[in-house]
């Protein structure tokens, strides 16, 4: 499976699915770890789950290719998630 095919199962809101597919994919194509992550937070924050989606985040900055949108992003769901304090950037 590739990441556009995980991302409609994310639309089909099959989101254990595209979460597991993602794990999946983090071992066979490290070098798309950070895109990955990316689609993997956003499966888990559809799925209600805004603590392990900012765990994604916080992996996503470690990688290099980090970008203002994952900041935005990460800052958004930690309000959501009513974790202000890693909503600062």
């Amino acid at each position: 499976m590739n990441l556009e095919e995980i991302s409609t199962l994310i639309e089909n809101r099959q989101f254990d699915e595209a979460i597991n597919e993602c794990n999946l994919l983090l071992a066979k194509m490290p070098e798309e770890r950070i895109e990955i992550l990316r689609i993997r937070a956003f499966a888990f924050d559809m799925a209600g789950d805004s603590e392990r989606s900012l765990e994604d985040h916080e992996r996503i900055f470690e990688e290099e290719g980090v970008t203002i949108k994952d900041f935005y992003l990460a800052a958004f769901r930690a309000v959501f998630a009513a974790q202000f304090e890693k909503a600062r950037v």
